[in-house]
């Protein structure tokens, strides 16, 4: 099987090729989705890269990269293939593109590490297992003392510091840059939403990424506020808030954290599938 290896320059060129068939399995893509739609218009470069691997002139593996993050990728329509694989690392290799980390389905992302390891003789850890949750029904769920509300350039003075200690606590260091997610919130804070009692105690966001599918994500309480469902109430109204306006709503959650888990059944998510995370050392 000839396989062919496409970079692309323009985020929207990349868009026409691939958005239709990521949109196959929207979930399993929502992050490249959601990040597609944030780079309308823009060009990609050293901070972004764009590829796909075809054969018979059809796109079988489509790649994102948006560094400091994890490099993700989606075989079409699901079909594992290991040439494919194989060919993915040494097209990365060759573009001197070093990868730190990776996050994709169970069977594939362990190939990819063990292959990726192999061949640069870097050492492999794996990192967290992600359930994919989708909302099948809002449940009624008690309210704990507090209200909702949406952010605003005031809740900058804090919402920096949560974002990094949540990135810290899904094992995503790339994003415990400090400048890195101030700048990034100062452009979106209104995506962000908390729970507050005296202080703002919980936060979440809500990111669009298709036409009638939308993301919760950086769901964060820090410590000290845990175990008196703050996460519960910011997740419920967050949800009630945009289900007027999509179809579907998911989110990822770690797998080996219990509370998180049991935060979002009770809201009404359903499981889906799980992903994984590997990451790489010299």
């Amino acid at each position: 099987m000839k396989l062919i290896w496409t970079r692309y320059n323009e985020v929207d060129k990349y868009a026409e090729a691939v958005r239709h068939l990521l949109l196959r399995d929207k979930y399993q893509n929502s992050i490249i989705l959601n990040n597609m739609e944030k780079r309308k218009g823009q060009t990609a470069g050293e901070d972004l890269i764009l590829a796909t691997i075809s054969s018979g002139g059809e796109i079988i593996l489509t790649v994102w990269q948006n560094p400091p993050y994890q490099m993700l990728y989606y075989f079409t329509d699901g079909k594992f293939n290991d040439q494919a694989i194989n060919f993915l690392v040494d097209n990365l290799i060759e573009s001197k593109w070093d990868v730190k980390q990776i996050m994709g389905d169970k069977l594939s992302s362990k190939r990819f590490a063990e292959i990726y390891a192999q061949k640069t003789r870097k050492t492999f850890e794996k990192g967290k297992d992600l359930i994919v949750y989708r909302l099948d029904k809002l449940l009624e769920v008690k309210m704990p003392t507090g209200r909702f509300r949406q952010c605003n350039s005031k809740d900058l003075n804090f919402l920096p510091f949560w974002a990094c200690a949540f990135h810290d606590d899904c094992n995503l260091q790339a994003g415990n840059d400090l400048t890195h997610q101030y700048n990034k919130i100062s452009e979106t804070t209104e995506i962000y939403h908390v729970w507050e009692t005296d202080t703002p105690v919980a936060m979440a966001n809500m990111g669009h990424f298709s036409d009638d599918c939308a993301k919760v994500s950086a769901v964060y309480t820090p410590p000290f506020h845990r175990g008196k469902s703050y996460a519960t109430a910011v997740v419920w109204n967050l949800c009630k808030k945009f289900l007027s306006q999509y179809k579907d709503i998911m989110l990822y959650a770690d797998n080996s954290n219990p509370m998180a888990n049991r935060c979002y059944q009770k809201v009404g998510f359903k499981e889906l599938f799980i992903n994984s995370q590997y990451s790489f050392k010299e």
